[in-house]
């Protein structure tokens, strides 16, 4: 499948100095959209904007947020990367433990079930068609609930994982100071990458490794999780 990739960055403007780096160092030639929270009308709000801001030619769409930093080749790499799995949700980032799993095995893939990381995301736009359309009519109108939070649930009722690159692609450099006040740690570990390729260019790396039998977190999750998010308390 030919990969037609379009870009979101959800910006605050008090990150205009990572943002002008970002911008620096995608040197992107594909269609880009900075979508500005200048009014503080909250992550999720920005975030529905990115993923609306998909071009019209455009078969996937990617959404990142402004405290992450690329590695070299970044969107080289995604348009490779996609295209080993152009049906699912794809995350360039992943904090999760077993990331080091698919290290071990070899495999640049893992799938990671009630994922959290929405750092750097793509989907098919058709993908986001229906997430929005889901998010809509489950999740209830809370200005506070964040997108991963979002795209956690309609993962889960569609029972789908998120596919994982393994190294992860970017950096969470922005860890130590979330504007909404997450913590710099969980469970004792930084909320960063726990593989990331660092100084290596993400185009030498080969996608088909494990991508027919990727390895898969055992546990897809479940909405019990999330009953006080959703607009009726039944599976959805």
């Amino acid at each position: 499948m030919t990969i037609r990739l379009s870009v979101a960055i959800m910006h605050d403007p008090r990150r205009s100095a990572n943002l002008r780096g970002m911008l620096n160092r995608l040197d992107c030639h594909l269609p880009l959209t900075v979508v500005i929270d200048g009014s503080q009308a909250g992550v999720w709000a920005t975030a529905k904007r990115g993923w609306l801001a998909c071009a019209p030619e455009a078969t996937h769409h990617l959404v990142l947020q402004d405290d992450i930093w690329p590695c070299a080749g970044f969107l080289d790499a995604a348009h490779a990367a996609l295209a080993a799995c152009a049906g699912e949700i794809v995350s360039f980032y992943a904090n999760r433990a077993v990331i080091q799993h698919a290290r071990l095995a070899g495999s640049a893939w893992t799938r990671v079930g009630d994922f959290r990381n929405s750092q750097a995301v793509a989907m098919p736009v058709w993908l986001i068609d229906e997430f929005l359309e889901w998010e809509a009519a489950h999740v209830t109108p809370d200005r506070n609930l964040v997108d991963d939070m979002r795209l956690a649930m309609f993962a889960i009722a569609r029972r789908r994982y998120v596919w994982c690159t393994a190294p992860s692609l970017v950096e969470h450099v922005g860890y130590a100071s979330s504007l909404i006040g997450h913590p710099a740690t969980t469970r004792g570990m930084p909320r960063q990458a726990r593989w990331y390729i660092e100084d290596g260019d993400a185009r030498l790396l080969d996608w088909t490794r494990g991508v027919n039998h990727p390895n898969t977190e055992a546990r897809l999750g479940s909405l019990s999780g999330y009953r006080d998010y959703l607009v009726e308390a039944t599976d959805v």
